[in-house]
């Protein structure tokens, strides 16, 4: 492209000076411009001007020039998210929340902060199903983890959090993700199920996080957004109240190594654990930058089409003027 420029930058000057070697000629043979001193040299000087012009805009002059990154960091951590679906997950006594919509709220600010390379997620009830392999389009993981529900009561099988570990674990010895961190959001209740031991190999990930949601007290389980509460047939159809299993968890986070167990209210120490790890381990300066340019070639651009312009209305002149004379 630049030497097309250049090009036509000669292609134009050689034009500017025949031009000009056509107009001496003509030049000496009429009285009227002998007499007249002035003309040459105007048309002289806008020729010299015009072609300097030229060359100036072929050159694409600037004022400053500077590399600005295109990503100042660009991150190498990947996350798992393994997130517990079941209709206990619909009680509300996660603030003002429901225990899956903190989760879901989590997921998304996490990201927000700490955006991954890669990411992935996993949800559970008695059977766990990998919903997301490891991508690295948050935008459809975000959409994904938004879509989620509680498991409708009346089709509730149970909950086995084990077995989504185990099916986690598995999960990651097919994959190569280096710098990963997982993180388990659930309320740690196993229901129709004992609660068993689990453990994911320790270098497969970098953190394993769980993240216990709910309280000790326990609330009620919402059917979908009814009003309605699920109650048990078993004990006088009395509303069933759920509780946060903060004793399974811990253990689950004693059995697995670089692992920690948090309550939902310590989601700012989470967030702040992944920062560090974020900023000493999983993020890497990126080399590409985009050149910023300061140009005022575009002005001369412009000052050359009208002094362009005006030459060439005021020959016409001339050339009427003289054709007029004789």
């Amino acid at each position: 492209m630049k030497a097309l420029v250049y090009v036509l930058a000669g292609i134009f000057n050689l034009f500017l000076w025949f031009f000009l070697k056509r107009w001496m000629r003509f030049s000496k043979g009429n009285v009227f411009l002998r007499n007249n001193k002035l003309a040459p040299k105007v048309v002289l000087g806008a020729v010299l001007l015009l072609s300097v012009l030229s060359v100036a805009i072929a050159l694409r002059p600037a004022l400053h020039e500077e590399k600005v990154p295109l990503a100042s960091v660009k991150s190498n951590l990947s996350y798992l998210f393994v997130v517990d679906i079941s209709a206990s997950m619909g009680a509300r006594d996660a603030g003002a929340k429901s225990r899956l919509g903190f989760a879901q709220d989590f997921i998304k600010e996490l990201i927000q902060r700490y955006e991954p390379a890669n990411a992935g997620l996993i949800i559970f009830t008695d059977t766990p199903v990998l919903s997301l392999p490891f991508t690295s389009d948050t935008t459809t993981l975000l959409n994904m983890v938004e879509t989620l529900e509680p498991e409708d009561p009346f089709f509730a099988q149970g909950t086995d959090i084990a077995t989504a570990l185990n099916f986690t674990a598995k999960y990651l010895s097919k994959t190569e993700k280096r710098n990963l961190i997982i993180f388990l959001l659930t309320d740690g209740e196993c229901v129709n199920v004992e609660c068993r031991s689990a453990q994911i190999p320790s270098e497969r990930y970098l953190r394993f996080y769980i993240i216990g949601i709910g309280s000790l007290e326990g609330a009620q389980i919402s059917i979908g957004g009814t009003g309605a509460v699920l109650r048990d047939p078993a004990n006088h159809f009395k509303p069933v109240i759920t509780k946060l299993n903060e004793t399974y968890l811990k253990r689950l986070a004693a059995e697995n190594k670089k692992s920690k167990y948090y309550h939902y209210t310590d989601q700012l120490a989470v967030f702040k654990e992944v920062g560090k790890i974020y900023k000493h381990e999983g993020v890497k300066e990126s080399k590409n930058a985009l050149k910023i340019r300061s140009e005022i070639y575009p002005y001369l651009v412009f000052f050359f089409a009208i002094l362009f312009m005006i030459f060439m209305f005021d020959i016409h002149l001339y050339e009427y003027a003289l054709k007029s004379k004789d």
